[in-house]
């Protein structure tokens, strides 16, 4: 299962303290997270690594000014650049506006390009990251917000609490959940060489925490049945079309004996 992992924009961090494996936390939301690394502001030249084609002038030249940009790769956004066609193609891009939370390394491609639209395939590469403005947070726990007096602060791990750059930094929106699989509520259990066909085949999930409140089946449900799980109305098992895990009582019978099951994991379609 992953970890739980978030973005957090902030204003540039000035803070030499922080340093990998500290603990981030929210004043007033108790929301805290583990500092893996930063994002950035993009600066200076891109690198051209891949000209394109079809962009208009077709036989001249002309820099277009202030083009948005998307991330191919990482996670960036918001960055803007001056870009030279020649010819077609590309030949060298500088970067206007340095947006948040780029590596070097990205690779970048312009939105639009000129008022007709013509061209594809330029990627640009990031070289120079001017100013740490994102924060990479995994096992997160709680839900950070953009909310004024909400400060961030650091724990090291000798315990002793910092204010990030002093105090006064919050985050922005948007709070980036970096990947579907990031937001901490999906779990995949893999067994080699088998199918989980057979009684003999077993997987022990323990140490769960449930994020809904104790339900109780409706109906017995026997050891051998692969139908529907009945639980009450309004149980809450899905949210925002998402299978939550909830603990429910569940009363086998096997063997003419009682099995009580405390917590289990509902699939649903």
């Amino acid at each position: 299962m992953e970890s739980r992992k978030v973005k957090l924009n902030t204003t540039t961090i000035t803070d030499t303290g922080l340093q990998p494996g500290f603990t981030i936390r929210q004043k007033n939301t108790g929301a805290t997270g583990n500092f893996v690394g930063y994002g950035g502001s993009v600066s200076g030249a891109l690198t051209v690594d891949n000209v394109g084609a079809g962009f208009t002038p077709s036989s001249s030249y002309y820099v277009y000014t202030g083009v948005a940009l998307t991330s191919v790769t990482g996670s960036g956004m918001n960055a803007t650049a001056n870009i030279a066609i020649e010819n077609g193609v590309a030949l060298a891009a500088t970067v206007s506006a340095g947006g948040n939370g780029y590596a070097i390394g990205d690779v970048l491609t312009p939105i639009t390009l000129g008022n007709d639209n013509l061209g594809s395939g330029m990627r640009l590469s990031v070289g120079t990251i001017s100013g740490n403005n994102q924060l990479l947070l995994d096992g997160v726990q709680g839900n950070f917000n953009a909310i004024g007096g909400n400060d961030l602060e650091y724990v090291s791990t000798a315990g002793t609490t910092t204010q990030l750059n002093g105090g006064g930094v919050v985050p922005s929106n948007p709070i980036i959940v970096p990947y579907e699989k990031d937001e901490g509520v999906y779990m995949k259990v893999w067994h080699r060489n088998h199918g989980m066909y057979n009684e003999g085949n077993r997987v022990v999930l323990s140490g769960i925490t449930p994020s809904g409140a104790k339900q109780t089946l409706t109906s017995d449900y026997n050891s051998s049945a692969t139908g529907n799980i009945s639980v009450s109305a309004g149980a809450g098992l899905l949210h925002s079309n998402k299978l939550l895990l909830v603990p429910l009582t569940l009363v086998m019978l096997r063997s003419d004996k009682r099995l009580s099951v405390t917590r289990v994991l509902v699939e649903t379609t």
